[in-house]
């Protein structure tokens, strides 16, 4: 990385470091001191779920230690909102592509502007064949006729897979706390999830 680093400044993305072991994160520590050392241009982007830093996580303390060594700007994301998924529709289907904006509208209020479930659902849409495509690009009246002429009985099993094979991931603890969230639904809290 450092001699490509030499030619070019270099981004490195890391993502789901939530996952990540311990040997993992040290050589991440590792690498990131031996580059601000070296001086190479290089940008590392972690991203991870702001959970995972929680009181008492192994990750909290990498982080602490990380932050000793080299300097680090958080981000913390939020919802996409109204705007932001107007956006991502025009990236997929091109400036005032007619139906975008009831399109997003759709992905706004199905998603609650939730970033991972979003980009979950428009794969999951796009691998039932519910998203149609132009030239490569998204036909948003169009996609937008076939989502509502859609029998939802019949997306949701896709919808669900997708969901399903991405919590197959959990702990048997974090899948406890998941049931206990989808009882309480949409209203369910860090502090209520705190007590649970």
């Amino acid at each position: 990385a450092e001699s490509l680093s030499a030619r070019h400044p270099l981004i490195w993305i890391v993502d789901d470091l939530h996952w990540a072991d311990a040997e993992t994160l040290e050589l991440l520590r590792y690498l990131a001191h031996g580059w601000r050392k070296g001086h190479a241009p290089i940008l590392m982007l972690i991203l991870m779920r702001s959970e995972a830093l929680g009181h008492g996580s192994s990750l909290r303390d990498w982080m602490s230690g990380l932050t000793r060594d080299v300097p680090i700007t958080r981000f913390n994301l939020s919802a996409m909102d109204s705007d932001d998924v107007n956006n991502l529709i025009a990236a997929l289907a091109g400036e005032n592509a007619p139906g975008a904006l009831e399109l997003s509208a759709w992905f706004t209020v199905e998603t609650a502007g939730q970033p991972f479930f979003l980009t979950e659902i428009l794969t999951a849409l796009d691998e039932y064949g519910a998203l149609v495509w132009n030239e490569g690009r998204l036909n948003p009246s169009d996609t937008l006729a076939n989502l509502k002429a859609m029998d939802a009985k019949s997306l949701a099993p896709a919808i669900r897979d997708v969901v399903i094979s991405r919590l197959e991931w959990l702990s048997q603890p974090a899948s406890a706390l998941l049931s206990a969230a989808s009882v309480v639904g949409r209203n369910c809290s860090f502090e209520l999830l705190s007590q649970v």
